[in-house]
C-alpha cells in the first residue's frame, strides 16, 4: 500500500521530505483502515453541512472569549500548569490577525507557524473550537515535538477535548457542538475511503488526488486516532497523564508516531482496527441522532488492497 502511495504524493518523493516522517507506516495505516472502510457511513454531505451552519452561526462567541476558552482546554486536560504554559507561549508569540487577502479570511480558522498562530475571529463556535486546535500546533511546534506525520495527530487531540469541554460547560449548544464535530470528522472519513481507491490507481489524475493521499495521511488519520487516544487519556490516573501529555507535546526532538501510540497503549494490530471500527460507529451514531440517511460501501481483501464495493 506504501509503495502505491509514493506514486501519489506530489512533493515528498522528489527528495523534498522524509516519508518516515510525513505518511503514515504501512503497519499502522494497514490495519486501521481495515478497521474503518468496512462500517464507515456515508450521507448527503450538503445537507450536513447546511444543518451544521444554522447551527453554528446561531452560536455567537466573542474573541476574548474563545481566546479564554482554549486556555481553559489545556487547563482541563493538564491542570494549571498546561494553562499558563500557554500563556507563556502566546506572550511571547502573540495571536495575529490574518490578512484580508488570505485564503482562510472571512471565515473562522487560521494556521500556526514559527511565529505563533495566525487567525480569523469569525465570532461563532468555529472559533473556540478551530482555535483550540491551532494551540496543539503552537505548543508542539514551541515544545520542538512536531513531526510532520505526527503535527495534527497533536492538534486534533486538543480539537477533540475542546468538543468534549463544550458539551460539559456548555450544554445549551450540545446540538450545535455535535453537528461540528460530526461534520468535520465525516469529511475527513470520506477522505480515507477516497485515498483507499486511489491507492489502487498507478498515478493520480490531478493535484487534488495528490492531496487527497496527503490528507488521509495527516489530518484524516488524526482526527481518527485523536478520538481514541482522549477516550483512553480520560481513563487515565493523573501520573499517566503527564507521562502521555509528555510525549506527545514536549520530547523536545520530535515524538515520533510509535513512541504517541505506544504512550496511549495502542501501538497493537487490533487495537489500531478496534480504532477506526470504533470511529465509523461514532460516525453512524451521531448520524442516526439527527436522523441523516446513511449509506456503506462493503470492503473486500483483493491482492492484499483494500478495495471497495457500493452497497
Amino acid at each position: 500500500m506504501w509503495k502505491n502511495y509514493r506514486r501519489l504524493s506530489y512533493a515528498y518523493w522528489e527528495g523534498q521530505g522524509d516519508p518516515t516522517k510525513t505518511l503514515i507506516p504501512d503497519s499502522v495505516m494497514e490495519p486501521f483502515l481495515e478497521g474503518v472502510l468496512p462500517a464507515l457511513p456515508f450521507f448527503d454531505q450538503k445537507v450536513i453541512k447546511d444543518h451544521r451552519d444554522v447551527l453554528v452561526a446561531a452560536s455567537l462567541w466573542p474573541q476574548n472569549d474563545s481566546i479564554q476558552f482554549s486556555k481553559d482546554v489545556w487547563e482541563h486536560i493538564g491542570g494549571k500548569g498546561r494553562r499558563e504554559q500557554l500563556d507563556s507561549i502566546l506572550r511571547e508569540k502573540p495571536l495575529r490577525h490574518l490578512p484580508q487577502d488570505h485564503p482562510f479570511f472571512g471565515r473562522s480558522g487560521g494556521h500556526c507557524d514559527e511565529n505563533g498562530i495566525n487567525f480569523h475571529f469569525e465570532g461563532t463556535l468555529d472559533d473556540p473550537i478551530y482555535l483550540a486546535h491551532e494551540t496543539g500546533h503552537l505548543v508542539a511546534d514551541h515544545q520542538g515535538s512536531a513531526s510532520k506525520n505526527v503535527a495534527e495527530l497533536q492538534a486534533y487531540f486538543l480539537q477533540e477535548v475542546a468538543y468534549d469541554l463544550m458539551l460539559t460547560k456548555h450544554p445549551e449548544l450540545s446540538n450545535a457542538v455535535r453537528i461540528h464535530r460530526l461534520q468535520e470528522y465525516a469529511v475527513l472519513g470520506r477522505q480515507l475511503y477516497m485515498a483507499d481507491q486511489l491507492a489502487q490507481k498507478t498515478r493520480p489524475d490531478n493535484r487534488d488526488e495528490d492531496g487527497t493521499v496527503f490528507t488521509a495521511h495527516r489530518h484524516a488519520f488524526a482526527c481518527v486516532m485523536s478520538l481514541k487516544i482522549y477516550k483512553v487519556f480520560k481513563g487515565m490516573s493523573t501520573q499517566q497523564k503527564e507521562r502521555a501529555l509528555g510525549v506527545l507535546f514536549d520530547s523536545g526532538s520530535g515524538a515520533s508516531l510509535e513512541d504517541i501510540l505506544g504512550a496511549f497503549r495502542l501501538l497493537d494490530h487490533a487495537k489500531i482496527k478496534q480504532t477506526g471500527q470504533e470511529f465509523s460507529q461514532f460516525l453512524s451514531s451521531e448520524a442516526d441522532y439527527f436522523g441523516f440517511d446513511l449509506h456503506r460501501h462493503a470492503v473486500t481483501q483483493v491482492k492484499g488492497q483494500l478495495a471497495t464495493v457500493k452497497l
